[in-house]
């Protein structure tokens, strides 16, 4: 009983800081600092990165209310819902984390991907949910893998009209609506980059789900 109140108690502290680390990075980017990938305002909402980051903030305070209800005794776990919604918001940061490492990184530099409100967006932020999810997501096992690949829906819509977007004004490789350059080697090379990124996610939303499982597992001994 005593190891499940600690959980709880780390459960809840993570979701508590984590909501606060992203109101903190919405707040900063409202300042309006410049550079790629800072747009100030509004602006800023195109970005896959503020997105993902909000719907992290979202999915972390909607189990709040749940976390201090475990703590209280009033119930053994949350439900399976916010599982799955909190998996979804997951993969999305991870995503982004993970397109800044190996893509953006390597082709803008990560000086640039790092610097001011983004190492909290880009790194600190999926981090700690990534921490999290894999820690204390779940008690047990109450959704099978095939659920895993909800994860990926998120970025599969923000794909897609990513895309439509920059087929519809012919703006491959301009920053004004190819912000992210994938379609700087014109059509094909868009769509390529557009099946990559939904094939990945999938991979990654399986992935990490296995690997929740197999912690959790560990963290429980029957």
């Amino acid at each position: 009983m005593e190891n499940k109140r600690i959980k709880a108690w780390a459960s809840l502290m993570l979701d508590g800081l984590l909501v606060i680390l992203i109101i903190a990075s919405i707040i900063w980017m409202f300042w309006g600092f410049d550079g790629v990938l800072l747009a100030s305002n509004a602006e800023g909402f195109k970005y896959f990165t503020v997105e993902s980051n909000l719907f992290l903030g979202i999915a972390t305070a909607a189990s709040l209310p749940f976390d201090i209800q475990i703590l209280q005794g009033k119930r053994e776990d949350r439900p399976k819902w916010l599982y799955l919604l909190n998996h979804a918001a997951v993969i999305s940061t991870s995503v982004t984390m993970l397109t800044v490492l190996f893509f953006l990184g390597p082709t803008m530099g990560y000086e640039l991907m790092f610097m001011q409100v983004n190492i909290l967006m880009h790194l600190i932020n999926p981090v700690v949910g990534l921490i999290h999810y894999l820690c204390f997501g779940h008690e047990e096992e109450k959704v099978g893998w095939q659920f895993s690949l909800l994860g990926a829906i998120s970025v599969l819509l923000y794909g897609f009209v990513y895309t439509l977007n920059v087929v519809i004004h012919n703006g491959y490789g301009d920053p004004k609506y190819d912000w992210y350059g994938f379609g700087a080697s014109g059509a094909g090379g868009g769509i390529l980059s557009a099946f990559l990124m939904a094939f990945l996610t999938a991979l990654l939303s399986v992935a990490l789900y296995f690997a929740r499982e197999g912690i959790r597992r560990w963290m429980n001994p029957a």
